[in-house]
């Protein structure tokens, strides 16, 4: 990926090979997944960067809530 004018990136968190996503419906699966993955893979694969961001259910369904109200005029 090629550089942005204002990024200040580390170079020795870039340029990897394989980038993986991982969604599940609950934030302990997604780190169990990540981790089974690593454990599987140790020569393979290394964590070199990693963002996380986690919308619980409840919190995704109020906002669904939230936007039909809006729509709706409540």
């Amino acid at each position: 990926m090629t550089r942005f004018p204002n990024d200040s990136l580390d170079a020795a968190l870039c340029h990897g090979d394989v980038l993986l996503q991982i969604c599940a419906n609950t934030q302990d699966t997604v780190i169990h997944a990540l981790r089974d993955i690593i454990k599987h893979t140790p020569d393979l694969l290394s964590v070199r960067w990693k963002r996380e961001g986690f919308i619980s259910d409840h919190a995704a369904r109020s906002k669904r809530q939230r936007d039909a109200d809006k729509f709706a005029g409540l």
